[in-house]
Order: structure tokens, then sequence, then C-alpha cells
């Protein structure tokens, strides 16, 4: 099991805590869902489609070229150092 957080905007939040409490499951289940219906469902080849674009970039490394662990960092992109 891996950890994942997910930033959304505020009326999309609001949209997922009403769908947990009108099906009487927990946030962390209605997100899941969601996600599984992203990668298993229409979404899944143009998500493979990146992932070979990125790959043959040299944007993916490692092992066997597998996705990296950390691909965003905490903190501004760019920001000039004091």
């Amino acid at each position: 099991m891996q950890a994942l957080t997910l930033r959304v905007p505020i009326e999309d939040y609001n949209l997922l805590r009403a769908e947990a409490f009108v099906r009487d499951r927990s946030i962390n289940d209605v997100v899941l869902s969601a996600i599984r219906n992203v990668i298993d469902g229409e979404h899944r080849e143009v998500l493979e489609q990146v992932l070979a674009q990125a790959r043959s970039a040299g944007s993916v490394r490692g092992r066997g070229a597998q996705p990296p662990f950390k691909v965003h960092r905490k903190g501004s992109r760019g920001a000039s150092s004091r």
C-alpha cells in the first residue's frame, strides 16, 4: 500500500464529501473508487501513452524504466535561494 496526497479544488472536495455522505461510505473509499475508474476506464489508454512518452523521452529512469516514486517535490519550483 502506498500513501497519496491529493489536492483538489474545494468544489470537487465538497462533491466527494457529499457523495461519501449520500452513499454512507468513507471519503477515502469514494476517492479510491474515482481513481480506479480513471485508471481502469477509458483514460487507461491515455495514461499508458503518457507513461510510454515519458519513458522514451528519458523522463522516467530506474530499473526497467519504472515511474519515479517522488515526481513532485515540496516547495515552489524555480524559487530563488536566499
